[in-house]
């Protein structure tokens, strides 16, 4: 029997093994080839990115609160102030007269332009002649408060105690959020709570005799009557009472550019404290995050001229602003027909104020083969304070020809998007072959279009992030 001679035996086993390693990197190499081909080829992936540093002027719910009343300097702000007092309101008790709101106002105009409002209602503003502010029905009914004639000017001051005042209150403010709806849902989206003292800024000169106002838990039911009357609107006060620690409200400063009084705000915001004023002092609830979750307003001081606030003082103003995280700024605001000179420096405010939501990144990516798409989308937001109403974030898909095919609805709340913060939000689904074309825009309820400016270079309301012929 013939033997193998050990030294060819190893020459066998050494070929076999290199055939054995070629068929492995051939292996390897096959895989390798086939990935290339299945990310180059099947995967389809897109980036867009963009450095968020532009100019915007006007985006809803923020910016100058203009007078309704005063259409020609409303312009192109997206926001329009209201006030109105109850005895135009209610002339006779159970008798609703919104006449003012519809015709003086505007409203059905503004509305249709897709502006919202800001409204407060008032029962006391200090004039230049003795008159009521309430109506004389009211007055009949309760004759329990104070005539005035101080350095504000004259007017009449109800005692805000006064059973039948709150119980009429009540009822009034359900009727007013029923005129602001059917003008058109989601037409009002902010309301300060007024009512209580001169211009509804819940104070008055007590110590000139008039009738102080209530203590804490009687205040508390004008707050609760508020809330049951505007459940969806964003509610205001105008310092950080009890109400805005119980409900989250936010807060209006009408002082704006005035530091001492500013200041002393934000302590208040802050640190808490103590309002004296009331028959009873009032605790000031420290809430040091109170932009996050509610919006800031106010108006311009009057105690300043525009050449003041806006040029002499402008870095003291715009520091005071951006440490308010506020919104919008009205009535009292330099508009065009009201300050001509200063328009540079009231668009520098202006463009300061609320949000500023752009798209930094956004990554598609499209399998071939499963028709599935994959769409990561990172948002920031460079502005002073979030966009608080989560308004319906969409991407919208178009073909070739720039034909609408669909759109789909990212998962989000805008609200958690902070000033200098990065949110990321993803999508996935299957698309039809013929998607050439992805945009995102956010979508204002009230008139179901693209309504927000996004911070992104040569962009609209709209955003492309994917294109087919890029």
């Amino acid at each position: 029997m013939s033997r193998i001679h050990p030294l060819f035996s190893l020459m066998g086993n050494t070929m076999v093994n290199k055939n054995m390693g070629k068929g492995i990197l051939f292996l390897i190499l096959t895989v390798l080839i086939l990935i290339i081909v299945y990310n180059k080829i099947i995967i389809q992936t897109s980036i867009y990115t963009d450095e968020n540093e532009q100019e915007i002027l006007y985006n809803p719910l923020i910016g100058y609160a203009v007078s309704a009343d005063y259409p020609d300097a409303v312009g192109e702000n997206t926001l329009v102030y209201i006030d109105m007092t109850w005895s135009d309101i209610e002339p006779q008790e159970g008798v609703y007269d919104f006449t003012t709101l519809i015709n003086e106002n505007q409203a059905q105009e503004y509305a249709s332009q897709g502006k919202h409002a800001v409204f407060r209602l008032l029962c006391d503003v200090p004039g230049q002649e003795e008159h009521m502010d309430i109506p004389q029905w009211l007055y009949e009914k309760t004759r329990d408060g104070t005539f005035y004639d101080t350095s504000y000017g004259k007017g009449y001051s109800p005692n805000y105690a006064n059973p039948d005042l709150i119980e009429a209150h009540g009822k009034v403010l359900q009727k007013i959020a029923e005129a602001f709806e059917e003008v058109r849902p989601g037409f009002l989206s902010y309301v300060q709570l007024g009512s209580l003292g001169h211009w509804g800024e819940w104070h008055v000169k007590s110590g000139e005799g008039i009738v102080p106002i209530p203590e804490e838990s009687v205040c508390m039911q004008y707050v609760d009557q508020y809330v049951e009357a505007f459940p969806d609107v964003q509610l205001m006060m105008r310092r950080p009472f009890l109400g805005v620690k119980e409900y989250g409200l936010g807060v209006y400063n009408d002082m704006t550019g005035e530091a001492e009084d500013t200041n002393e705000w934000l302590e208040w915001l802050n640190d808490g404290g103590v309002y004296t004023e009331p028959a009873k002092a009032h605790t000031l609830y420290a809430i040091p995050d109170f932009y996050k979750k509610a919006a800031v307003g106010g108006e311009f001081t009057s105690a300043r001229s525009w050449e003041e606030l806006l040029v002499t003082d402008m870095d003291t103003t715009k520091s005071l602003i951006r440490q308010s995280h506020m919104s919008f700024i009205g009535p009292k605001v330099p508009h065009a027909l009201e300050a001509p000179q200063y328009q540079q420096e009231a668009a520098v405010i202006r463009e300061l104020l609320g949000y500023k939501l752009g798209i930094s990144k956004a990554a598609v990516k499209r399998n071939r083969l499963s028709g599935i798409w994959d769409i990561a989308v990172t948002w920031n937001n460079q502005g002073i304070a979030p966009m608080y109403e989560d308004w319906c974030v969409y991407l919208y898909f178009y073909d070739e020809e720039n034909n609408f095919i669909e759109k789909q609805q990212l998962d989000m709340k805008l609200s958690d998007i902070m000033p200098d913060m990065n949110l990321k939000v993803q999508w996935s689904g299957h698309l039809t072959d013929d998607v050439a074309k992805i945009r995102v825009a956010i979508e204002d309820p009230m008139t179901g279009e693209a309504a927000v400016t996004l911070n992104n270079a040569g962009q609209d309301k709209y955003v492309t992030i994917y294109s087919s012929n890029d």
